[in-house]
C-alpha cells in the first residue's frame, strides 16, 4: 500500500519555465509520505540520458531538463526487503504501484512456466512482469486477471507511453490533470500532490451541485474543474509525444445473469465457501493484520474467519458517548456487541470512546487527508485508524457487503413495487432516494444568484441519468444495486482509503474479492432482498448472506438491525458543537466566497438546531467544504500542516 505520482512532459518545449523541476516534484511526493513512510523514491528521466533514481532522504541530483518523473512512497507489506523497492524497472519499463494483488502467487507460477525470472517475493514484480510487454489491445485482458486492489502507473521510457489503471471497484484512488502552462500531464494518489505540481484550482460548480445533492460526485468529476478521477474499472494510455490521452473501460458490473439456477441451500453453501476463501486470501503479508469489529454481521463474519487463521487477531471498534443524545441515537454505540464477538472469537480487542468534542479536534486534519471528501460523516473513521496503527499495519474492513447484498432495506424496499427496470417512474423514484442533502428547490435558496447563473441549465438529474442508463440489469433491484456499486460504493471506498492511509494503515475489503463479487452479481434478486410472506412486513435484506454466515455467527448478530458506523451528530451538533459550526460557516471568510446566501445558510442551521430537520450530513459537507477552501484554494503553496497528535 503506497502513494504514487508522476509528471510527463507532452510534446516539445524549449522554454525552461514550462518544465517541472526535480525539487517541485519531490515536494509533491513528500505530501504522500503518510501513505508510505517506509521509503520515498523518485525516478527522473532526463532527455537523452539514463534514468536517475533519487531517495528523498538524500540530496536530489543535478539534472538537465527532464522528460518524465515517477514517484513512490512505500508502505512495506509484502516482501519488506529492498528487492521490492519502487519504482521498479524491467528493461526500459518502470512501475509505480499502490495496492495488493491477492492472486499474485498464482500469476507468478504461470509466468515462471513461461520462462520469466523473479528477483523478489513481491506482488509488484509480478504485476510489472505481467504488464511490461503488453500492447494496447491486450491490456484489458491482463487487468481482468488481477484479483486485488490497485492503482498503478507504467511508464515505457523508450516509447514515451504511460499506462494508468485502477481496480474494478475503485478501492485505490488515482487522479490526473493536464498542466497546459507546463506542457505536461500529472497523476497522483491524492489531489493535494497535483495542486503542489501547479494544477488549476478552479472550483467545479457542477461537481459542487452534485455533492450537495448526492454527497458524492459521479463519473470522473472532482470539486476541481480540471482534476479528474480515473474511474473504477478503467485504464488510460498517454502518448507523451502527442499529448493524447485515451481512456478505456475493462470491467463493468452486470447483474442478474446467472448461468445456473441453484437451490437456496446450494447458493448459501457456495457463498460461504467463496467468502471464507476471500478472507483467507487477503491475510497475506509480512506485517501484523487486524480487523474492524462492530456489532454487525459483515465485520463479525470477517473476524470469525480471520481468527481461525491468525491466533490473537487484533480487532478494533469505536463507540460514542451517548449520555446526552436522542433515543434514536442511543443505538449508535455498538461496543457491547463487539466485545461479545471478540470474546467469542478470542481476539485481542481494542476500543475507543468518541465524545462530542471530537469534531472540532479532527475536522481540519480529516479534510486535509480526504482532499476529495465524499459520502458520509467520517471523522470517527480517522480516529479509529489512528488506534489501529498502534497495533497493526493492515486491517480488514466490511465495506461492500451492503452494496452487494441489498443491505439498505429502507432504500430498496420501494424498488420491489416496480416490475420493469426501464420504467421511467422507477428512475424518478430512485433518483429522489439519492437526494441525500438538498433538493433542487433547496439549492435555489442556498446558492447565490451568481452561482445559479454559472450553473445555467445544468441538472444533477443529468449526472444521475448518465450512470443509470449504463446500468445493465433486468430487475429493478439489480439495476438499483448496479447503480450503487458505481456511485455510493466508490464514494465509500475513497473515504476508506484516505482515512486509513492518513495513519499509514492498509485497509482491505474481502467482500470485493473478484470471485465473490462475480458470484453475487449473478444471484437472483430474491436471494438478496427476500420478500416477506406477509406483504405488510419489510423484506429480508441480505437474505442469502445471512443463510451463508449462520455457521459463523450467533443468530442475534445475524438478525440485528442495520446500523452504520456514524456518530450521534444530530444531537451533538445541537449542543456543544453549535457555536463551532456557526463560527465556521458564517464567518466573513466563508461568506466572502460568494457561493451561498447568508440567509440560506442561516435557514439550514436554524432548522437543524431547532430540531425541525436532521441536517447532520449536510452540515458535515458544508464544514468540509469551508475547511477544504482554506487548506487548498486559499493557500498559495500546498504545505503539510502541523496537526497535533490526537489524544486517544
Amino acid at each position: 500500500m503506497c502513494g504514487i505520482l508522476g509528471w510527463i512532459r507532452c510534446g516539445e518545449s524549449d522554454n525552461p519555465a514550462m518544465l517541472q523541476t526535480p525539487a517541485r516534484i519531490a515536494n509533491a511526493l513528500r505530501l504522500l509520505r503518510h501513505r508510505g513512510p517506509d521509503a520515498c523514491r523518485l525516478v527522473f528521466f532526463p532527455q537523452n540520458q539514463e534514468p536517475k533514481v533519487a531517495d528523498l532522504n538524500q540530496k536530489l541530483p543535478e539534472l538537465p531538463p527532464i522528460q518524465a518523473a515517477l514517484g513512490h512512497a512505500r508502505l512495506s507489506i509484502i516482501d519488506l526487503s529492498q528487492n521490492a523497492s519502487q519504482p521498479m524497472s524491467r528493461g526500459t519499463c518502470w512501475l509505480a504501484f499502490n495496492g495488493e494483488i491477492y492472486n499474485y502467487r498464482q500469476l507468478r507460477a504461470e509466468l515462471q512456466k513461461q520462462g520469466e525470472d523473479f528477483h523478489s517475493e513481491s506482488d509488484t514484480e509480478v504485476l510489472l512482469t505481467l504488464m511490461a510487454n503488453q500492447n494496447s489491445a491486450s491490456i484489458s485482458e491482463c487487468l481482468s486477471r488481477l484479483n486485488g486492489m490497485f492503482a498503478f502507473a507504467l511508464w515505457h521510457n523508450e516509447s514515451q507511453r504511460l499506462i494508468l489503471a485502477r481496480d474494478r471497484y475503485g478501492i485505490k484512488p488515482l487522479y490526473y490533470t493536464f498542466l497546459p502552462d507546463q506542457g505536461g500531464f500529472a497523476f497522483a494518489s491524492e489531489v493535494k500532490s497535483l495542486l503542489a505540481l501547479g494544477a488549476d484550482k478552479t472550483l467545479n460548480l457542477q461537481a459542487l451541485s452534485e455533492h450537495l445533492t448526492f454527497q458524492n460526485t459521479f463519473s470522473d468529476r472532482t470539486l476541481l474543474k480540471n482534476i479528474h478521477c480515473l474511474e473504477p474499472g478503467h485504464w488510460a494510455e498517454l502518448d507523451a509525444q502527442t499529448g493524447r490521452l485515451k481512456i478505456e473501460r475493462y470491467w463493468r458490473p452486470v447483474l442478474g445473469q446467472a448461468e445456473t439456477s441453484l437451490s437456496e441451500s446450494d447458493y448459501a453453501e457456495a457463498l460461504a465457501s467463496l467468502f471464507t476463501n476471500a478472507v483467507n486470501s487477503q491475510l497475506v503479508g509480512d506485517v501484523p493484520i487486524g480487523s474492524f469489529l462492530s456489532g454487525g454481521m459483515d465485520t463479525g463474519a470477517i473476524t470469525a474467519v480471520a481468527s481461525q487463521s491468525l491466533a490473537g487477531l487484533h480487532t478494533f471498534t469505536a463507540g460514542f458517548d451517548v449520555s446526552q443524545v436522542s433515543t434514536e441515537e442511543q443505538a449508535f454505540d455498538e461496543r457491547i456487541v463487539a466485545r461479545e464477538l471478540s470474546s467469542r472469537f478470542g481476539t485481542r480487542h481494542h476500543e475507543l470512546t468518541i465524545g462530542p468534542d471530537a469534531l472540532a479536534k479532527t475536522l481540519r486534519p480529516v479534510v486535509w487527508h480526504l482532499d476529495d471528501f465524499r459520502a458520509g460523516i467520517s471523522y470517527q473513521a480517522f480516529m479509529v485508524s489512528q488506534m489501529v496503527r498502534e497495533s497493526v499495519t493492515v486491517v480488514m474492513s466490511g465495506v461492500g457487503g451492503d452494496e452487494l447484498f441489498a443491505g439498505y432495506p429502507w432504500r430498496y424496499q420501494p424498488v420491489l413495487s416496480f416490475q420493469n427496470a426501464s420504467d421511467p417512474a422507477f428512475a424518478d423514484l430512485y433518483y429522489q432516494s439519492w437526494v441525500r442533502l438538498l433538493s433542487k428547490e433547496e439549492k435555489q435558496r442556498l446558492f447565490t444568484p451568481e452561482v445559479l447563473r454559472s450553473l445555467g441549465n445544468y441538472s444533477t438529474r443529468d449526472s444521475f441519468n448518465a450512470v443509470w442508463e449504463n446500468c445493465q440489469a433486468e430487475h429493478p433491484l439489480d439495476k438499483a444495486l448496479c447503480f450503487d456499486m458505481q456511485t455510493f460504493l466508490h464514494g465509500l471506498l475513497i473515504v476508506e482509503d484516505r482515512l486509513s492511509m492518513a495513519h499509514s494503515v492498509e485497509s482491505r475489503v474481502p467482500f470485493l474479492d473478484n470471485g465473490l463479487v462475480d458470484f453475487c452479481l449473478g444471484l437472483p434478486w430474491q436471494m438478496k432482498l427476500n420478500p416477506a410472506t406477509d406483504r405488510t412486513s419489510p423484506p429480508n435484506a441480505k437474505w442469502i448472506l445471512k443463510q451463508a454466515l449462520r455457521r459463523l455467527l450467533p443468530e442475534d448478530v445475524i438478525q440485528r438491525r442495520k446500523q452504520g458506523f456514524t456518530p450521534p451528530d444530530a444531537s451533538w451538533y445541537r449542543s456543544v458543537n453549535q457555536h463551532y459550526i456557526e463560527q465556521l460557516l458564517l464567518s466573513p471568510l466563508a461568506l466572502s466566497r460568494g457561493l451561498f446566501r447568508p440567509e440560506g445558510l442561516r435557514e439550514i442551521l436554524d432548522a437543524h438546531f431547532s430540531g425541525k430537520r436532521n441536517h447532520r450530513f449536510l452540515l458535515w459537507s458544508l464544514m468540509c467544504l469551508e475547511c477544504w477552501h482554506q487548506q487548498f484554494l486559499d493557500s498559495t503553496e500546498i504545505v503539510q500542516p502541523e496537526f497535533a497528535v490526537l489524544e486517544m
